[in-house]
């Protein structure tokens, strides 16, 4: 009897033993299975961060790029509209009936000296929303550029601004991340503005004819010239404005 003792009390301990050797083994196994998640899980999350960062740079290229784009269709479309005529100088008649024959004569030549330009100015913010639509293919194709993003939406702002967002999604990298996330995405934002310089003001130069007359834009940023015949513009000093008119990137 003593002996049978033994054996149960042996069994109850070889049995607690094995029972607790086994709630080791299913807390490593569970243990292992976190760490392995995790593992897997920070290399999704490292990808996607990647990918927000590269779908950022898409975005701020669509943007810069588009408001390049415009600001030149801009600038040029606004001095295409600014219009000039000329305007008679009042004349001074006081002793014009001692005047003799020969010096009437002599004066016929130097009629157009009492003639000036009159300048209609037109301000640039009108041109902006028309500039905008044209420079869009740009903003597209800078934001595929960037890893193949795709430009879903393109907006016109006030202050001369373009707002962009830009999409990207490609497939998990990781072959054990993609069991879990198949496939991941992100969206950025940004806004370029083209921003007019404080203090702008233009003027016809001295001594110009309607038949070719140059027109000065000044501002504290410096100055540029356009040409013109009547009314048409020929040429503009195109890089002399855009130094005028910076782009700020705005997210």
């Amino acid at each position: 009897m003593r002996t049978l003792r033994v054996h149960v009390g042996q069994l109850r301990q070889r049995t607690r033993e094995d029972g607790e050797t086994g709630q080791v083994a299913i807390g490593v196994l569970l243990t292992t299975v976190v760490v392995i998640a995790a593992t897997f899980a920070f290399m999704v999350f490292a990808e996607a961060v990647d990918l927000r960062s590269s779908t950022q740079k898409g975005a701020d290229a669509a943007a810069t790029s588009a408001a390049e784009t415009a600001r030149s269709t801009w600038i040029e479309a606004w001095l295409r509209a600014q219009k000039a005529s000329p305007q008679e100088l009042p004349s001074d008649d006081s002793g014009d009936n001692d005047r003799t024959d020969d010096e009437d004569e002599g004066d016929e030549d130097e009629d157009e000296e009492e003639f000036q330009l009159d300048h209609v100015y037109s301000p640039p913010e009108p041109f902006w929303a028309g500039s905008v639509a044209a420079a869009m293919p740009a903003a597209a194709d800078y934001a595929a550029k960037n890893d193949g993003g795709t430009l879903t939406r393109y907006l016109p702002e006030h202050g001369n601004r373009i707002s962009v967002d830009v999409h990207r999604s490609k497939e998990t990298s990781s072959r054990q991340g993609s069991r879990f996330v198949p496939s991941i995405g992100g969206d950025s934002s940004a806004t370029a503005q083209v921003v007019t310089p404080a203090g702008l003001t233009c003027a016809p130069l001295p001594g110009g004819m309607i038949e070719a007359w140059t027109l000065q834009c000044t501002s504290a940023k410096g100055s540029a010239r356009a040409y013109y015949t009547g009314n048409v513009l020929v040429s503009w000093e195109e890089s002399a404005f855009e130094r005028m008119y910076t782009i700020r990137l705005d997210r």
